[in-house]
């Protein structure tokens, strides 16, 4: 009972793999899109909750949360791509390059990609997961409010980064992962 949130959190890596085989927006995408989001949202609680909170599962979580982002960026993407207006386009493509800058800045100066799970992250990352419900009347509104809010996440981390206040411990090194 003590790994259950590492396994909902592996499961959350396997689901982010089947996802790009799926066709973008069917139901069989929604469906593993949205049980990944679920294993997302339960992982913390459930360690908690059985006491196996570590700084393994915590480490985990962040690389389940790259895997599923990078795989449903890759299938939605090339769909959504087309429908955002040039502002959003621009700003998306503003928010990427700062968060390269914050990657490189961690790799230089901590050795270890970044995972800061700031107040801004986790509600940009609770909307970017939203963004796929949205697409149809509502992405009008939808897309620039979400791009703003990416943006400003982005340079909290840019900021922290620069001004020395994210530490090694908010990374996450491969040779962490070790089961325990």
């Amino acid at each position: 009972m003590k790994h259950a949130a590492n396994f909902l959190t592996a499961a959350r890596m396997v689901l982010a793999l089947v996802l790009l085989a799926a066709e973008p927006l069917s139901p069989a995408f929604l469906a593993l899109y949205t049980a990944a989001g679920i294993t997302d949202m339960l992982d913390g609680p459930v360690a908690r909750g059985t006491g196996g909170a570590s700084a393994f599962g915590a480490r985990l979580d962040s690389a389940a949360d790259l895997v599923f982002f990078t795989a449903a960026a890759i299938r939605l993407l090339p769909c959504l791509w087309p429908l955002l207006p040039p502002a959003v386009r621009l700003g998306t493509l503003a928010a990427a390059f700062l968060r390269g800058a914050v990657f490189t800045l961690c790799l230089l100066r901590l050795g270890c990609v970044p995972a800061l799970h700031t107040c801004l992250n986790k509600l940009a990352g609770a909307g970017l997961f939203c963004l796929p419900y949205f697409i149809g009347g509502c992405l009008g509104w939808y897309a620039p409010v979400l791009c703003l809010l990416a943006l400003l996440a982005a340079g909290k981390d840019l900021r922290l980064v620069c001004q020395g206040k994210s530490r090694a411990e908010e990374c996450f090194q491969w040779r962490d992962f070790r089961w325990r």
